[in-house]
């Protein structure tokens, strides 16, 4: 897929009370790279997006491009749910968000 690099893997830890976390994770010759998604949620409730339920799915990220640049790649990610998608450009470097679009869809 990409030169240099193995895996890109999505990990949802195991929750502390109401504290959730998932990240995406690059998995390189040199190492990983992470790029966390903390949430707050009560039992059921919404965490990460609208409506998930509290579930986070690999299933809904897809990997839009993904650019060399000098310090690694930048990634584009799109992250649908049901009322819409994110699509997050990450620079894998540090692995660091540097934007965010979102586009609303009605079902």
């Amino acid at each position: 897929m990409l030169e240099g690099a193995d895996e890109l893997l999505l990990v949802e830890f195991q929750p502390k009370g109401s504290d959730l976390l998932a990240t995406l994770v690059l998995v390189t010759s040199r190492g990983l790279t992470f790029n966390d998604f903390p949430a707050k949620c009560e039992a059921g409730s919404s965490c990460w997006r609208e409506g998930d339920g509290g579930v986070i799915n690999a299933r809904d990220f897809h990997l839009v491009g993904a650019f060399r640049i000098s310090t690694g790649y930048e990634f584009a990610i799109a992250w649908d749910r049901p009322e819409g998608q994110s699509t997050i450009l990450i620079e894998s470097g540090v692995f660091r968000e540097r934007a965010d679009w979102y586009r609303y869809w009605a079902r």
